[in-house]
C-alpha cells in the first residue's frame, strides 16, 4: 500500500470524527447567536422606547417652562436655590 493511502486510511476516521464534532459545535453556536441576536434586538427596542418616553417628558417640561410667566420662573428658581 502506498504511503499516502496508508496515511489517509489511518487519519480518515479521526478527521471524520473531528469534522462531525466541529460541525455540531458550529450548529450550537449558530443557534446561540440567533438567540443572542433576538435578545439584543428586544433590548434595543426597549432602550429606544425609554428614550422616546424621556424625550416626551423633556418636551412637556420645556412646554411648561415656556408657558410659565417670567416672574413665576424666577420665584421657582430662587426656591430651588434655597433648597440646595
Amino acid at each position: 500500500m502506498p504511503a499516502n493511502s496508508l496515511c489517509q486510511s489511518h487519519l480518515a476516521p479521526k478527521l471524520r470524527e473531528d469534522k462531525e464534532r466541529l460541525t455540531s459545535a458550529l450548529n450550537v453556536l449558530q443557534l446561540e447567536n440567533g438567540d443572542l441576536l433576538e435578545m439584543v434586538m428586544r433590548q434595543r427596542q426597549q432602550v429606544e422606547d425609554l428614550v422616546a418616553g424621556l424625550e416626551t417628558i423633556v418636551a412637556d417640561l420645556d412646554d411648561s417652562v415656556n408657558a410659565m410667566p417670567h416672574g413665576d420662573m424666577l420665584a421657582l428658581t430662587s426656591e430651588t436655590v434655597d433648597m440646595d
